[in-house]
């Protein structure tokens, strides 16, 4: 009765234990349970029936995943071993078990500790084996937390400090008031000129004493007010081999701050500015320089926004008839200056294909007097290829034009002047090839002919010139009136013919064509074109003709076969008086006017005329001019 009592007793007690027990037989290998108290049922969470008179490895492995559990048969079962052997209480290594729960197959992730006990008789010999696990999953992750955030921080530290290290702008660190170095990088090094193990654990004026003045007040009131300071190219006078040299710095200064949160010192972040000074230096004299080229000049400098239309400029007001005391004004207003008949000339060119132009407008000044405005502008674009601005600059070219206008006046009278008396000349030639050729004098008769060409060639260059001067007028005439095309060309071709010994003009076939236009200056034209294409191809015996109807448009090409156009020079080809001068077009004769008077016709003609360079030598001229 009494060791009924003693039983219920025990079981009571061992039921009710807040910790998790398990009672063992100490039969190695096997471990047969005894019993297991309520706290370590529901701490598992296996039903009962899997522990009384089974193996507690058996259960215990079947119960987890082994492939996760950090658990091994041996060491387990050495502690159980340990504890019989040594009759005294073993405290097991943290085990991690993932503990599948029966019901719901869900598995729990544990870490336990466990202290087996063992229960001895009275003759001292181990009889049972008291195991009670504790759970330190909380303690184990806490642990492991902190492991992996000191290992993050470890990480942090180093990267933090590889930045400092090998930041380009140089960095550094002291603790006032002495203004002790305790940190500086490389490139802070570099500019003191100097290692940093010549600067930590020193105080920075030490180093350089002939700093301390101006950067010790600076550091030492920023350490006081606990107030940025930020300093633009500061000059540093730093003593290198007995010369004091001077260097000029970009710099911030920063109360530092311990983790802590107590401030014990100042950081500094600065920039070597020594080279952006001097290139500013350079670039103010430059400036300096241009500014007073760009006024002797006598040339404008602009800047235009185009989405506000509002123009900039300080040297560029006078010529556009601006007071001087203004510095900007509204396009709009500069076009009430400009001469009507020109203002569409300003609206092309901002609009036209290229990203440069240059163009000449006449203006009215405030004192109504005339001037010619040459303006030469360059357009930006942003991102998305839209424009935005347009730079460049003005000249007052008044003076030039006045006395090309006089030139022109000039050539005009010595050309109607020369006419009179080279055309007596040439009836006179004439009448003299007609006397001495029934003769048979054929030196004389060759003399005359040779006359006659010169007389010819001096015909077409005072006519040409007239036209030069007509064009520059405004008062070229032209006479439109119905003409076969295809006749025109024949007409000209046989004429271009019969000077030439030396190449022949091959017509393609093309389309018959009937138009109406000036026949004439288009007539001038092909001559021109003909003519040219003769003189430039020396070496070779051939010009190809093509007409053909493009879109409405009568287009004429002429092909040779010579010495072609420099890439450079292709731009000027159009302009009045210019001739190519280089080793291959040294020899031939010509004032540059005949392609100029051309365009001019062509242009007011409502067409357009352009030039192909060959690969293979030689050039394509080409115009193309309304049918209608």
């Amino acid at each position: 009765m009494e060791k009924t009592s003693t039983l219920n007793t025990y079981k009571a007690v061992f039921d009710h234990l807040p910790a998790a027990c398990i009672l063992l037989k100490p039969d190695h290998p096997r471990y047969t349970i005894i019993d297991v108290n309520q706290q370590y049922i529901a701490t598992l969470r296996w039903p009962d029936e899997q522990f009384a008179g089974k193996s507690f490895l058996e259960v215990l492995y079947q119960n987890l995943e082994i492939e996760k559990s950090k658990i091994d048969r041996d060491t387990l079962m050495s502690f159980f071993l340990q504890a019989i052997n040594k009759k005294c209480p073993v405290e097991h290594d943290v085990l991690k078990l993932d503990i599948v729960i029966p019901d719901s197959g869900e598995v729990m992730h544990k870490y336990w500790t466990t202290v087996t006990t063992p229960i001895l008789n009275d003759q001292s010999e181990v009889e049972y084996l008291f195991s009670c696990p504790t759970d330190v999953t909380v303690q184990h992750e806490l642990a492991d937390r902190g492991i992996k955030l000191e290992s993050a921080a470890r990480i942090q530290r180093e990267f933090f400090e590889s930045v400092f290290m090998q930041a380009p702008v140089g960095i550094g660190v002291w603790e006032g008031p002495s203004f002790i170095t305790r940190m500086i990088n490389p490139a802070l090094s570099k500019f003191y000129k100097t290692d940093s193990r010549n600067l930590i654990g020193r105080p920075i004026f030490d180093a350089f004493p002939e700093s301390g003045l101006l950067w010790k007040t600076i550091m030492t009131h920023v350490l006081e007010t606990r107030e940025p300071y930020i300093g633009v190219e500061l000059a540093v006078d730093l003593q290198v081999n007995d010369t004091v040299e001077r260097s000029y710095v970009n710099f911030g200064l920063v109360p530092y701050y311990e983790a802590n949160g107590s401030m014990s010192g100042v950081l500094g972040v600065s920039i070597d500015a020594t080279q952006q000074v001097a290139l500013r230096k350079d670039l103010e004299k430059s400036e300096l320089i241009m500014k007073i080229a760009v006024e002797s000049a006598g040339l404008g400098i602009w800047d235009l926004d185009l989405k506000t239309r509002k123009v900039f400029s300080s040297s560029h007001i006078w010529i556009a008839g601006f007071p001087m005391e203004q510095s900007s004004y509204l396009l709009d207003e500069f076009l009430t200056h400009v001469i009507p008949e020109d203002r569409n000339l300003l609206d092309d060119a901002l609009n036209g294909p290229g990203s440069h132009f240059t163009t000449v407008l006449r203006t009215v000044w405030s004192d109504n007097s005339l001037h010619w405005i040459q303006l030469t502008g360059n357009i930006l674009r942003d991102e998305n290829e839209q424009r935005v601005r347009v730079v460049g600059t003005t000249l007052d070219i008044t003076d030039r034009k006045e006395l090309e206008q006089r030139k022109d006046e000039l050539l005009s009278t010595v050309s109607h002047e020369l006419k009179t008396p080279v055309t007596s000349i040439k009836a006179i030639a004439q009448l003299l090839e007609r006397k001495f050729e029934p003769i048979g004098d054929r030196i004389t008769v060759d003399l005359i002919h040779k006359l006659v060409n010169q007389i010819k060639r001096l015909t077409n260059l005072i006519h040409d010139l007239l036209d030069a001067s007509l064009i520059e007028g405004g008062k070229l005439q032209l006479n439109k009136n119905h003409f076969h095309f295809n006749e025109l060309l024949d007409e000209v071709i046989s004429d271009v013919q019969r000077t030439t010994n030396t190449h022949k003009i091959v017509l393609q076939p093309g389309p018959s064509i009937q138009s109406f236009s000036d026949k004439e200056r288009i007539r001038q034209v092909i001559i021109n074109m003909l003519t040219n294409a003769i003189k430039y191809s020396p070496t070779a015996d051939e010009v190809l003709v093509s007409l053909s109807l493009e879109d409405k448009c009568i287009r004429c090409c002429v092909e040779d076969f010579g010495v072609g156009i420099p890439k450079e020079k292709e731009s000027q080809i159009f302009e009045r008086f210019y001739r190519v001068i280089d080793d291959k077009h040294s020899g031939f004769q010509g004032i540059g006017i005949g392609l100029y008077i051309s365009k001019q016709i062509i242009t007011r003609l409502n067409g357009k005329i352009w030039f192909e360079g060959k690969a293979d030598g030689g050039t394509i001229f080409c115009f193309e001019v309304p049918q209608f």
